[in-house]
């Protein structure tokens, strides 16, 4: 079973996730920005504010961001494909 601290940042990630799917991409940005400030090293977070920062437009952030969760999982499918979207 999670501890509490545990299941914090799941549940931002998973509301990042709906406000990506809903179009609230600032929303999402912000949400990941902080959960990251917290957790710098989390690929789940990276990968969904790259993703966040492709759908904004923010290709350049989007880059630095999936990289870095590529660094930190190399088999990161996800992260992989968006930034091939990236470019």
């Amino acid at each position: 079973m999670l501890s509490h601290e545990q299941k914090i940042p799941k549940q931002r990630l998973h509301k990042a996730d709906l406000l990506l799917a809903r179009g609230a991409f600032n929303e999402a940005v912000k949400i990941l920005e902080d959960l990251l400030v917290e957790e710098p090293d989390n690929p789940a977070a990276l990968t969904a504010l790259g993703i966040a920062f492709i759908e904004a437009g923010l290709h350049e952030k989007a880059v630095k961001a999936l990289s870095r969760a590529l660094v930190l999982s190399e088999g990161n499918a996800e992260a992989h494909e968006a930034l091939g979207c990236a470019y």
